[in-house]
């Protein structure tokens, strides 16, 4: 499964004025220590360049604008006409592009005074530890435990696309102190070309997060058509496939089921019931969006969904 530009990391354009160079250059270090891929002027224009489209390809191609606030930044022009391209952007996207960084005491930009900042004034270290968060926060939405009645199961989910088609991988191992063995299971799914296309419209229109989300959902309802068990004879590795559609939506998905028993060989037979996973792992997922998202995300997603219905 391709994951696309989705494994990339997130780079990060910094603006800032030349007054506050030092800072800057331990910051743009500490964010590539942090897998963190930077835009800093020093490093990606040379003699003969384009400035203004050099500055306007790098905000572009860039996940974030980082601005560092200080005396010396909100009084200049380069810094300030970066910031109305980068919030322009970020009204045109409907997500967050701008990230305040505050140096020392300043007076704010007004568009800027009712937004969060990472604060570098008194500590560094907490600073750097908040922009890193709002770069890329905790990931527990694609990793994390299910506790069910018969088995812990930690799993990981992997989204990308296949021929241009929606899909997600879900690896998980099941295990539990009272049963010497534990349980490997794979599950590969894949939307077909219908539900790919809504889910193209979500993304499109800006949240590629409910589109993921509405897979799940779609995944979930239509595997109620099968039984969600699997037997694992012996331990090679056995594989179920399921082409699985919802006419009443004109939708669908075609999966993969691998499994396979690890660890001590009972002589008996395993019946794993992956569906419980299954459904623990979408209801977590969707619990973490609502937990993680800022409520004007949702209120504009809601706004949008109500003005194209799908």
């Amino acid at each position: 499964m391709d994951s696309g530009t989705e494994a990339l990391p997130p780079k990060v354009f910094i603006s800032y004025s030349h007054a506050d160079r030092d800072f800057v250059a331990e910051l743009a270090d500490d964010l590539m220590r942090n897998r963190v891929l930077v835009w800093w002027d020093e490093w990606e224009i040379r003699v003969g360049d384009s400035l203004i489209k050099k500055i306007q390809d790098g905000i572009s191609g860039s996940s974030y604008l980082a601005v560092v606030l200080s005396p010396n930044s909100v009084n200049s022009a380069w810094v300030q006409e970066e910031l109305r391209a980068a919030m322009a952007r970020q009204l045109e996207e409907k997500r967050t592009v701008v990230l305040p960084i505050l140096l020392s005491d300043c007076e704010l930009p007004l568009f800027l005074k009712e937004k969060c900042y990472s604060d570098f004034r008194e500590n560094y270290d907490k600073g750097l530890e908040d922009l890193l968060h709002a770069i890329h926060p905790p990931d527990t939405l694609s990793h994390s435990r299910a506790d069910t009645s018969n088995y812990i199961s930690d799993y990981a989910i992997e989204w990308g696309k296949f021929d241009d088609l929606h899909g997600l991988r879900i690896e998980i191992t099941s295990h539990s102190p009272a049963i010497p063995y534990a349980v490997s299971c794979k599950i590969d799914v894949i939307a077909t070309k219908e539900l790919s296309a809504r889910l193209r419209q979500y993304e499109e229109a800006g949240f590629p997060w409910a589109a993921r989300a509405m897979l799940l959902v779609q995944v979930e309802d239509i595997v109620a058509q099968c039984s969600p068990t699997i037997l694992i004879q012996g331990d090679l590795e056995v594989k179920e496939e399921y082409h699985l559609r919802d006419p009443r939506r004109d939708t669908g998905v075609d999966m993969q089921v691998h499994a396979r028993r690890l660890g001590s060989d009972t002589g008996s037979d395993v019946l794993y019931e992956w569906g419980s996973v299954f459904s623990y792992i979408a209801n977590k997922h969707r619990e973490g969006i609502r937990s993680s998202l800022p409520p004007d995300q949702i209120r504009l997603f809601d706004q949008w969904r109500q003005a194209n219905p799908i």
